[in-house]
């Protein structure tokens, strides 16, 4: 099965991080996760991408202090292009703006609501990763 070099969790929470992480590990699709508690570090990891593994998938809680999903986008605008990575934003937010205001984001490549489930998984790393591995019997 063809893997993804690198994950990046970004969610103040840590069990829901830590959940993530063994559900992502025990389906197999990534080498490594990182997990980052706060945008601003987040942040700083991507664009140290040259002693970093290039994070391919991204996924961003929307509810977090200090700088929260929203302005972690606005702020990743000024360093990356919309498809430097594929960025899901994964939230427990029931607003239904937030979900049209991600779908509207040139950066967000899909909106899905926590937790992370096996079929979410499966269907993100289809449909973001299928044309590049050009490989859908795999999954």
């Amino acid at each position: 099965m063809q893997t993804l070099e690198s994950i990046l969790l970004v969610d103040d929470d840590h069990p829901t991080n830590f959940l993530h992480t063994r559900l992502l590990k025990k389906m197999g699709y990534v080498g490594d996760i990182h997990e980052m508690y706060n945008a601003e570090d987040a942040l700083a990891y991507l664009r140290q991408a040259d002693h970093n593994p290039r994070a391919q998938l991204l996924f961003l809680d929307l509810n977090m202090p200090r700088l929260n999903g929203w302005e972690f986008l606005q702020l990743y605008s000024e360093y990356f292009t919309e498809t430097a990575r594929a960025i899901v934003v994964l939230t427990t937010s029931l607003n239904p703006d937030d979900e049209i205001r991600a779908h509207n984001s040139p950066f967000v490549t899909a909106f899905h609501r926590k937790p992370l489930t096996v079929d979410m998984i499966k269907a993100i790393v289809q449909s973001q990763f299928a044309a590049f591995w050009n490989d859908t019997a795999a999954f």
